[in-house]
């Protein structure tokens, strides 16, 4: 009972109206063993920085904060790697980033034992809730239709992207500068795949269909809320990175999930050509899959895009408004 066996990652920049929820989701968390919580605060110009100290103040065996003078996220320094994994003691890792939270009490007590009993288990993962910034449902998000263990083979047909706030894996498997595949991802925040593609090659992984954790939209701070804003070109940039990414991993493994990557290729390839009306290569027979994927609003979208993008563009303007 002495030993932490969980290190908690927090990542928190202008997170004030957000940062609470995170923290009493790591209170409530039910174990019988220790765990840490490093809650790192990039720079912010809120009030986020004296909310961790609050809390720091009040429960300072458990929470561990770490506040910069300069923003690391804005230089591209890894302040996982320079200032928290040299004073991590923890056999897991978990992460929750600043404005997602738990819902689950028993998170981390569950994976951990999941771990404990599956040496061959690289990390665990679970379903999430969609929420608006204050907290309303807008629908849950599970990657597969049920629990159980999965492969990197397994890893390209997954429903939504694995929430990053369920994942708890083991901390001799964090270090990805050992594959040059993820120097692709440089500047590009495309967010865990790499590292999640990373882990599958060092065992399966574990889904719980259950919900462990609460993902929050609508935050203008976070990666989605920079892409629901950015550009096409960004967001076309974006995407090439993320195949460059791929692409490297595939010669990185020596083809070994040479399938499942060129699944992963043409998926984004397919995105690609959703930005740009590439409607030719969006019907093309080897993007049926996809296609046939795409709900009826976003057929009924892409269609008034390339056949009456005036009133499109109207209608959108209408609901901006």
């Amino acid at each position: 009972m002495d030993e932490i066996k969980v290190s908690v990652i927090c990542a928190a920049y202008n997170h004030e109206k957000y940062i609470e929820d995170a923290i009493r989701g790591f209170l409530k968390q039910k174990t019988n063993f220790k765990f840490e919580v490093f809650i790192h605060d990039d720079a912010s110009t809120d009030n986020t920085a004296a909310i961790i100290k609050k809390y720091a103040d009040q429960y300072p065996e458990l929470i561990r904060p770490i506040f910069q003078k300069e923003n690391q996220y804005s230089q591209h320094i890894s302040f996982f790697k320079n200032d928290i994994l040299p004073l991590a003691r923890g056999k897991y890792l978990a992460v929750c980033e600043g404005d997602d939270y738990w819902v689950d009490e028993n998170k981390l007590q569950k994976q951990a034992d999941y771990l404990d009993a599956h040496p061959d288990c690289s990390f665990c993962c679970g379903a999430c809730l969609e929420v608006n910034l204050d907290g309303t449902t807008r629908r849950e998000l599970h990657p597969f239709d049920r629990a159980g263990e999965y492969t990197m083979n397994d890893f390209p047909y997954i429903k939504t992207n694995i929430p990053t706030a369920t994942m708890m894996y083991r901390i001799e498997y964090v270090d990805l500068q050992g594959m040059k595949f993820s120097s692709h991802t440089r500047g590009f925040h495309i967010g865990a795949k790499p590292r999640q593609m990373f882990l599958l090659t060092k065992g399966s992984m574990y889904y719980d269909d259950s919900i462990l954790s609460a993902y929050r939209i609508g935050n203008s701070q976070s990666w989605m809320g920079q892409m629901l804003k950015a550009n096409v070109e960004t967001r076309v940039r974006s995407l090439d990175a993320s195949v460059k990414m791929m692409k490297c991993f595939d010669e990185e493994t020596e083809g070994k999930y040479h399938d499942a990557v060129e699944f992963m290729i043409r998926e984004q390839e397919f995105a690609k050509a959703r930005l740009l009306l590439d409607y030719p290569t969006i019907r093309d027979k080897k993007n049926k899959y996809f296609y046939d994927k795409m709900s009826r609003k976003d057929k009924l979208k892409l269609w008034m895009q390339r056949k009456t993008p005036r009133l499109y563009a109207l209608v959108m303007k209408r609901r901006s408004a």
